[in-house]
């Protein structure tokens, strides 16, 4: 079997795959998201609109930057969090060390 890291550099796992799982508030949030930007982009002129149009695209773009730090930040805490558990003086479960 091909570790996590194997499969990572094979392209068998890809980390921007990963969707929102589907929650009655986000689907709401996202609903009501569009239809403003419906009846916003209706009360617009053709160049209101190409306008409106290049920033929800620049949106789109500092989003995408912003996931990837996200998902650099949430690895590099993660790798901490194994490091402190694997160097750390107290056991896994949070028990102190006993003195020898």
């Amino acid at each position: 079997m091909e570790s996590v890291i194997e499969q990572l550099y094979n392209g068998n796992i890809d980390p921007t795959s990963w969707q929102l799982p589907q929650d009655p508030k986000s689907d709401e949030a996202s609903d009501r998201r569009y239809k403003l930007y419906e009846k916003l982009r209706g009360t617009l002129d053709e160049d209101g609109k190409a306008l409106l149009e290049a920033f929800m695209k620049a949106q789109e773009e500092e989003d995408a930057f912003m996931q990837i730090g996200r998902f650099s930040y949430g690895l590099k805490f993660g790798i901490l969090l194994m490091v402190d558990v694997f160097t750390g003086s107290g056991e896994v479960i949070g028990e102190e060390a006993t003195e020898s």
